[in-house]
């Protein structure tokens, strides 16, 4: 099972780059 710690990071990430292409 993935940890919440590492799902925070992702989903952060995933925003990240979104937030980043607009």
């Amino acid at each position: 099972m993935v940890s919440v710690n590492s799902l925070h990071a992702l989903a952060t990430e995933c925003f990240i780059s979104t937030t980043h292409k607009f």
